[in-house]
Parts: C-alpha cells; structure tokens; sequence
C-alpha cells in the first residue's frame, strides 16, 4: 500500500499541492538545494544529524531560508 504523506513549507507552512514547484534544501555546513522532482530519498547525508533537510515551497521562501543561513554564518 502506497503511503500518502502531506508536505508543509518549512518557512510559511503552505500546504504542497501538484502544480507547486518545490524545493528540497540540505543545510549543514553548505547550503545545497534540490528541485523537488529530482530529490531522492536516502541521499549522502541522510541520517546525518548535522544536515537538516527543509522542504520549501517557492523561491520567496527559498530566499528566506537562505538568508537566515547566512544570518547564522555571521
């Protein structure tokens, strides 16, 4: 049985519908973002607890995010 899991934007909590173009961000010591579509489960770093992985859902808060990363970098 297929599991249906609902994703929430980690920066403005917008609910993932079909025709949102998403984001995955791996934050650790780099910032590295992924599209949505391209994203695998299981990358390196999984399990890794110094990497966070958000999900985001647009380039508005793709730039909040990233602003905050470098926010903390300083």
């Amino acid at each position: 049985m297929m599991e249906i899991r609902a994703y929430k934007c980690d920066v403005c909590s917008r609910e993932k519908q079909q025709s949102n173009h998403w984001y995955i961000v791996r934050i650790g010591t780099a910032f590295h973002i992924y599209y949505w579509e391209s994203w695998r489960e299981g990358r390196e770093g999984a399990g890794d607890d110094s990497i966070d992985i958000k999900h985001v859902c647009g380039q508005e808060c793709l730039g909040k995010l990233l602003q905050l990363f470098l926010d903390r970098k300083t």
